[in-house]
């Protein structure tokens, strides 16, 4: 999937490598919680670092503070389409979001705070939705500049799933 839409990279192994368990990567189980705020669930970070206090802290941000960059997330749930929902991501650097498999979100790139919105009634043929029938999602992110980090979900989805623990992952 990872794999599809990253095609166009010129070295595909190293994308890919940051989203499977080797050697050279440490899992850690991380908490996502999505605030209800009316209809829509938010989770909102303007300095998303989950493994700071890790021991692999590696830059000073802005703010004075001895961070953990170069991480990746990886997000894996499902939901029940029931039509009229919407899903956003703001942050910065890399963000792929795939809906059934298909790729719907790309923020691919080092770069600044940017936003990408998926209308999943505007899409639904495309990504073959039907209401009423339960989908996947997929997140995947990674953070690879040494200054700022942030990470921010509002969607009106309403999941059902969320994921699984690979053996090895530490929870944090």
């Amino acid at each position: 999937m990872l794999s599809e839409a990253l095609a166009d990279q010129s070295n595909i192994q190293a994308f890919d490598d940051w989203y499977n368990n080797t050697e050279a990567n440490q899992q850690y189980v991380v908490d996502l919680w999505l605030e209800p705020v009316g209809d829509t669930y938010i989770f909102a970070s303007g300095n998303y670092f989950p493994l700071d206090g890790r021991g692999s802290e590696t830059d000073t941000d802005t703010d004075g503070a001895l961070r953990n960059f170069l991480f990746t997330t990886e997000l894996h749930t499902s939901f029940q389409y029931k039509g009229g929902e919407t899903f956003t991501f703001t942050g910065d650097d890399d963000v792929w979001v795939f809906v059934n498999g298909k790729l719907a979100v790309d923020l691919g790139g080092v770069h600044g705070v940017q936003s990408g919105t998926f209308d999943l009634d505007a899409n639904a043929g495309e990504f073959g939705l039907e209401v009423d029938e339960t989908y996947t999602l997929d997140l995947f992110h990674a953070e690879r500049r040494a200054h700022g980090s942030n990470f921010r979900i509002e969607t009106t989805l309403d999941f059902t799933g969320c994921g699984e623990i690979l053996p090895g992952d530490v929870i944090k």
